[in-house]
């Protein structure tokens, strides 16, 4: 199996030749999360950049303080340092996956998105939260703890290792429904492939809810798989590999045979 690298929380550029690919992490998560994905790609001459998003690796708390704008300017900043003469592709995992589809649906630059564990359905316990946050009933600058401890992955090795917080700030949740509705919206204004990974045994998010809002939406080529033995980050647990080798087929059949 893929060894996992020395974790982090800092964001990242790996500078490459051929394509440019710009992957963001998720919630309360860190860069790392997609360090094997992006090391995987530069290893093929990708220029890979990786934001740490604001509010993140550092104290749950500075999340009380963010806004979805802050998010989608970051990313926004980074897409438009690439270079338009060679192809783009976006990805991220979970909320990153969210800001990856607002970036494609509104950048016809794109030549193709990667979403991991897209968290178009929260499932019943974070709507149960985000509701009550809305009237008043638990308070916004309070934080409510992972049931999983830390970030949900079966790997014992890569969930000790993976540097997220081990709870989730109210506020910045809030933030993170209002990105998950407005791509809800934008689904199916992507006009390129998608490659979609899921955790089968996904603890963080409504997968199947997700993965299925995915393909009634999209009006473009979908690559959608469920990996056996992964939950919600998907690109570090026991099923990296074959995530690895299910998402560079994609890239080679929409990227190099049919744009490059």
């Amino acid at each position: 199996m893929t060894k996992l690298p020395r974790a982090s929380k800092s964001g990242f550029d790996l500078q490459g030749g051929f394509g440019q690919v710009l992957l963001l992490h998720g919630y309360t998560g860190t860069p790392y999360d997609l360090r094997l994905v992006a090391d995987f790609l530069h290893a093929r001459d990708f220029h890979v950049v990786a934001p740490l998003l604001k509010g993140h690796g550092t104290h749950p708390r500075e999340l009380y303080n963010v806004v979805l704008k802050d998010w989608l300017w970051q990313c926004r900043e980074a897409l438009g340092k690439f270079d338009i003469e060679r192809p783009i592709v976006v990805g991220g995992l979970s909320m990153g996956a969210l800001l990856s589809i607002m970036l494609a649906a509104s950048n016809p630059t794109i030549k193709a998105v990667l979403l991991f564990s897209p968290a178009l359905s929260l499932g019943w316990l974070h709507d149960l939260v985000i509701a009550s946050a809305r009237f008043g009933i638990l308070s916004q600058k309070t934080s409510i703890k992972k049931l999983s401890g830390g970030s949900d992955i079966m790997d014992k090795e890569a969930r000790a290792k993976s540097p997220c917080y081990r709870e989730m700030p109210v506020a910045g949740l809030l933030q993170f429904d209002r990105l998950r509705r407005m791509a809800l919206l934008n689904l199916a204004s992507i006009a390129c492939p998608i490659f979609m990974a899921f955790g089968k045994h996904d603890a963080a998010i409504d997968a199947k809810a997700s993965h299925r809002i995915a393909i009634a939406s999209s009006k473009e080529p979908v690559f959608s798989k469920f990996y056996d033995h992964s939950k919600h980050v998907v690109t570090l647990d026991y099923d990296r590999e074959e995530l690895l080798v299910d998402m560079w087929q994609f890239l080679n059949q929409w990227l190099e045979i049919k744009l490059w």
